[in-house]
């Protein structure tokens, strides 16, 4: 065989290889495409989800705490829960107010005066060197607001105030005169017994309270806690008068739910008791 001859044979082979090796590669590619076309017809398909109309749904209404609707919040954004003596409150974030936002302000804040104040007291006097018969006292007494003057004697009721003269107590038990002297009268009004003595008298739970709205500029006038009142749409209530950190607490219904805010108040309007001369 000549050289020639055993080239070409050479050449033969190498092409037969090479066309034994793709058809072998093609067929193993077919292979593999037909074994994984239903993977991807799964992935490529679509579920429908049913739609379900929102209105057919019941909702069911949440059980409300004992404690009231205010204790009942959701799991992502609880209320600031603090501590008032044996009490726990609870106020939502999404309620707290800034004052800047509040519609009305404090002008003035005060404990309101008792309408009769003792002025001092004194014996009947003697004329051309005799004593009077009645030895007891005559108690003078001033109204707040008009300044008059009236005496009085124990057991007399006055009826412009609804008052009776019950006792008078010039000094202590012990013969102290802190506090003292004292006239006990009772007042009809109030249903209870009140203590006078030289210093300026106040009622015990009673305010001269003064704001004034921000909608109008008109004042609002309060006197006690828990008294309501209204500024344009917005309702609020009066919680708490805290003297000693000059601060009014107030309440405001939003919805089924309240929110609690403080204002402070001028010191200028501190309560605070003088003493007559």
């Amino acid at each position: 065989m000549t050289k020639i001859a055993k080239f070409l044979i050479f050449i033969a082979l190498i092409f037969i290889a090479a066309f034994v090796e793709r058809t072998i590669e093609a067929w193993r590619l077919r292979s593999n495409k037909v074994e994984h076309t239903p993977m991807a017809k799964n992935r490529s398909m679509v579920v429908e989800r049913e739609t379900v109309d929102i209105s057919s749904v019941t909702w069911k209404t949440p059980e409300t705490s004992p404690k009231g609707e205010n204790w009942t919040f959701d799991l992502f954004t609880s209320p600031t829960i603090v501590r008032e003596e044996t009490e726990f409150k609870s106020t939502f974030p999404w309620l707290e107010k800034n004052q800047s936002t509040i519609n009305f302000e404090i002008v003035g804040v005060k404990r309101k005066i008792y309408p009769l104040q003792f002025s001092g007291y004194f014996n009947q006097p003697t004329v051309d060197g005799q004593k009077s018969e009645d030895q007891s006292f005559s108690f003078m007494l001033g109204d707040a607001q008009t300044n008059e003057s009236l005496q009085v004697r124990l057991g007399q009721i006055v009826d412009r105030y609804k008052v009776e003269i019950l006792s008078f107590a010039e000094k202590g038990p012990d013969g102290e005169i802190q506090g003292y002297p004292q006239l006990k009268i009772m007042d009809h009004d109030l249903n209870r017994e009140m203590i006078l003595t030289p210093e300026k008298k106040y009622y015990d739970h009673l305010f001269d309270v003064r704001l004034r709205s921000k909608v109008d500029g008109k004042e609002i006038l309060l006197s006690r806690i828990e008294e309501v009142f209204s500024v344009g749409t917005d309702q609020y209530v009066l919680k708490k008068i805290n003297e000693e950190k000059k601060i009014l607490e107030f309440s405001q219904k939003i919805g089924k739910d309240s929110c609690n805010f403080s204002l402070e108040f001028p010191v200028e309007n501190l309560p605070r008791t003088t003493k007559t001369i």
